[in-house]
């Protein structure tokens, strides 16, 4: 087996992989454009991202600990009061960026499926081993089960580069949404057809 479930184990070891993959991230640069913000934000986000997915979502981490995939689950549909908690968390972490990242999310919220889908909220792989394969594995496993259970997976990429890794996969370009601090490409797959 080439990828297992994250657990709470793999938190410290992946939290590396995620804060690297997105510290030159154009979507994520235009939220925190700060260097110093950045470094101090970062860790504290992605704990947070981890904890949520560990809690209502699901999560893959390469056997090897090189690339690491974190999933929104179809059914993570929040409560009021969970929403208000999210946010009271975002406004600690993020500060001053907060205004960014509510309006990053204002422009691409219309974009989400309105039906049952798995979202990839964040797939990272260490640097200095991208394109050996190690995305792919964290991205196949949850492809797989798309197909079976004929849900669509969702996400939205911020980085031109990752266009074509994704549209390998099956996924298609929704719309090309221009924000102030660049651009965003909400994509859908939707399960294969047998």
């Amino acid at each position: 087996m080439t990828t297992r479930t994250l657990s709470n184990v793999d938190v410290e070891h992946v939290m590396p992989l995620l804060i690297n993959a997105f510290a030159n991230d154009p979507g994520f640069r235009y939220i925190v454009p700060d260097e110093a913000d950045w470094q101090r934000i970062a860790r504290r986000y992605f704990a947070l991202a981890l904890r949520q997915t560990l809690r209502r979502g699901h999560g893959i981490v390469d056997r090897d600990g090189r690339a690491v995939s974190l999933w929104e689950a179809p059914a993570a549909n929040y409560q009021p009061l969970d929403q208000f908690t999210q946010l009271l968390r975002l406004t600690l972490i993020l500060g001053r960026n907060l205004g960014r990242a509510l309006s990053v999310q204002r422009f691409t919220e219309s974009y989400r499926p309105r039906r049952p889908h798995w979202y990839l909220t964040y797939i990272a792989s260490d640097p200095a081993h991208r394109g050996r394969g190690y995305g792919s594995r964290v991205l196949a496993p949850m492809i797989d089960y798309s197909d079976r259970t004929l849900e669509p997976i969702y996400l939205e990429c911020s980085n031109h580069d990752n266009l074509g890794f994704y549209l390998r996969h099956g996924f298609n370009i929704v719309a090309e949404v221009d924000l102030p601090g660049g651009r965003v490409w909400p994509m859908l797959r939707n399960p294969a057809t047998r």
